[in-house]
């Protein structure tokens, strides 16, 4: 039950723990931690829902180039298109600065800017049980050439959420 119809702020902390492939990664293994502050807005009471987020994103990795601090924004809307469909939009900006030198070769402390913006609709099957697609544009402006990319991401997919 929200302490409010329309207005509701939440506190998050995430933790998980990436477990590379050694043969593949080394060093990438790593604690990782997400803190977020989120105000989220239902105009009228209604099925439209509109969030505003402060995000935290910490990295720990045995090898401390994969190490970062990260902090952005993200903003959420969503709205009924119909009795089965919804549509939804998402804005993230998200700045991460890595602790050490990328590599010996190139030896520069890392520095991402990460922008992704997506729209997206979802169809309801059956209760708790959705198929959706998204598609958006993502650019991660990097000082380091090989990690500085942007282009198109999308995703297509079925969803399922227990009662």
């Amino acid at each position: 039950r929200r302490w409010s119809p329309t207005n509701t702020t939440i506190g998050r902390v995430r933790y998980g723990y990436r477990n590379q492939s050694e043969q593949r990664f080394t060093g990438y293994d790593q604690s990782e931690w997400l803190v977020e502050l989120r105000h989220a807005w239902r105009p009228g009471n209604g099925a439209t829902y509109i969030s505003a987020s402060l995000l935290g994103d910490f990295h720990d990795a045995e090898d401390d180039r994969y190490s970062f601090d990260g902090f952005g924004v993200r903003l959420i809307g969503r709205t009924p298109l119909g009795d089965r469909l919804t549509g939804r939009g998402i804005f993230s900006l998200l700045r991460r600065d890595y602790e050490d030198p990328f590599s010996d070769a190139l030896p520069l402390a890392r520095e991402d800017t990460d922008i992704q913006a997506t729209l997206g609709v979802e169809y309801l099957l059956d209760r708790g049980i959705a198929l959706f697609a998204e598609g958006g544009y993502r650019d991660n402006d990097s000082n380091i050439s090989t990690r500085d990319y942007s282009g198109f991401i999308g995703q297509l997919g079925v969803r399922y959420v227990p009662d």
